[in-house]
């Protein structure tokens, strides 16, 4: 990977993580997390990847994502930081029913192990 498109990819990194997840309610109150930044943010790393690989024959092993489950931010002790495909009903005071929902990006990534990384 050329020194550019690390500078880039960790810049991306860097103000990613703080980006906030919206949720949406439907109204059947049925609960949905739409995390699109969260897709375009792992979409844009495994295109990275392949072009590692691709253009400069990086022997990349595999990808993983952070977490597949949100889980209590190691620097803050936040949970609001929402790191994982999976959705815990927490809040930062530890109140929640501790119910766990997939979110958007669960089913995307799932396509995306089973098509091998064709379809992003």
């Amino acid at each position: 990977m050329h020194v550019s498109t690390m500078l880039v990819f960790w810049s991306f990194v860097r103000n990613s993580v703080v980006l906030a997840i919206y949720l949406l309610f439907s109204v059947a109150c049925f609960f949905t997390v739409h995390e699109y930044y969260r897709i375009e943010y792992l979409r844009q790393h495994i295109q990275a990847l392949k072009e590692a690989i691709e253009i400069d024959g990086v022997p990349v092993q595999g990808y993983y994502p952070w977490g597949c489950i949100d889980i209590v931010s190691a620097s803050t002790g936040e949970m609001r930081k929402r790191y994982g495909m999976i959705y815990v009903d927490m809040d930062d005071e530890g109140n929640g029913t501790l119910e766990r929902r997939k979110k958007q990006s669960f089913d995307w990534y799932r396509n995306v192990i089973a098509t091998n990384g064709e379809q992003l």
